[in-house]
């Protein structure tokens, strides 16, 4: 089955952040196809949410509903294999420039 490097279990980011989450094949032959899901649903592309060629993905900038478990999954016919970290996004206290802000002022 396909092996895949190690990446965080966790990674913590601020709103409006970039993130980028390896998917590193260690092994796997024939070559896996590696694709991503988000909280079990395949993860569908954007301007701002791209898989690199390396298998990588990134976020160009993270908003609060991107937080979520992230699997990278690599199969080939010898088997499947995942890894998952789980994004937690924290919001930025910018005053009244961002959402977080203008909830507080509601409150």
């Amino acid at each position: 089955a396909p092996l895949i490097g190690i990446s965080p279990s966790v990674a913590n980011i601020i709103e409006g952040q970039q993130l980028t989450l390896p998917c590193t094949l260690l092994a796997g032959n024939p070559i896996p196809e590696r694709r991503w899901m988000k909280s079990s649903a395949m993860l569908v592309q954007n301007p701002y949410i791209t898989v690199r060629s390396d298998g990588s993905l990134h976020i160009e900038r993270v908003r609060l509903q991107d937080g979520g478990e992230y699997t990278c999954v690599a199969s080939n016919v010898a088997g499947t294999n995942n890894r998952t970290t789980s994004v937690a996004v924290h919001g930025r206290r910018s005053g009244v420039n961002g959402d977080t802000g203008r909830r507080e002022l509601l409150r």
